[in-house]
């Protein structure tokens, strides 16, 4: 049975730090079809950025994001122009990675863990010296406790049909205490940002944002809906947290942006020993 030592259950930003400060010895695996979902797919353009990294894997990230304009000055991200920059980033760094991938069955075994996998070539089963969960859900026999949803959000992203507006110009009022808007890099861009019941599933969470929207005064009528984000933004209760004996959880999504996720992810590899 193939033997992998370390499992790296998520291709979240911290998965990925985390792989890329474990060598060519660990495995990421992701049920989404992209890496970074819990920023790029949800819309979620972060707070807080820094000027510089504290990490080289985080220093190669931002510069790369910097030069392209993708992170400006005044720290405003354009989301969807991050996958190709993360992606590329993942080359570089040589990611042993699987998207598309589901853990169907964990079970204890004499050198760590046994795992199951589901993916595109069928079924396949490995033994994993280590566990590290990045993920918002968590994996089968973890606490509820640790999963249980802090915040939950829905995120859109707005167009302004006036292109003559100048983006120094200040969005206008919220109208709605549930609904928060940032501005995009560009005059043209924004996200809107709903808050959710933790209950909340994808319908009734869509139907909710439309409501809201449908319900925007005059001062808000020249924006629009552009497209909606694909997962929601969550938090959870901050890792580090054992689960089990060589199985750690380290959620992703409760760092304030995704070079924070990143480098937490490093710093939470170097930690454990760095090169397996």
């Amino acid at each position: 049975m193939k033997h992998i030592p370390l499992l790296i259950v998520g291709a979240t930003f911290a998965g990925l730090g985390y792989s890329s400060e474990s060598g060519p010895e660990a495995l990421v695996v992701e049920p989404f079809s992209q890496p970074g979902h819990e920023f790029i797919s949800s819309y979620r353009p972060g707070e807080q950025w820094p000027r510089t990294a504290r990490t080289e894997a985080g220093g190669r990230l931002l510069e790369e994001l910097e030069r392209r304009g993708v992170l400006t000055a005044d720290r405003r991200l354009h989301v969807p122009a991050v996958l190709p920059i993360v992606c590329r980033w993942i080359r570089e760094q040589r990611l042993q990675l699987l998207l598309m991938t589901q853990i169907v069955r964990i079970a204890p075994h004499p050198d760590g863990y046994e795992v199951t996998l589901a993916h595109a070539s069928g079924m396949e089963t490995l033994v994993a010296g280590r566990i590290v969960d990045t993920s918002s859900g968590g994996l089968p026999l973890t606490a509820e406790k640790e999963t249980a949803i802090v915040h939950k959000r829905i995120n859109a992203l707005l167009h302004r049909t006036n292109l003559e507006a100048d983006a120094s110009v200040p969005l206008p009022e919220s109208y709605d205490e549930r609904l928060s808007v940032c501005r995009g890099p560009f005059a043209s861009e924004a996200i809107a940002s709903l808050e959710l019941a933790s209950h909340d599933d994808w319908p009734t969470a869509r139907r909710k944002l439309y409501a809201a929207w449908l319900g925007r005064p005059a001062a808000w009528q020249p924006w629009t809906i552009a497209t909606i984000a694909d997962t929601f933004e969550q938090r959870v209760g901050k890792g580090p947290a054992v689960i089990r004996p060589n199985w750690t959880r380290l959620p992703s999504c409760v760092y304030e942006n995704l070079l924070e996720a990143l480098e937490e992810g490093v710093l939470a590899a170097r930690k454990e020993g760095g090169d397996l």
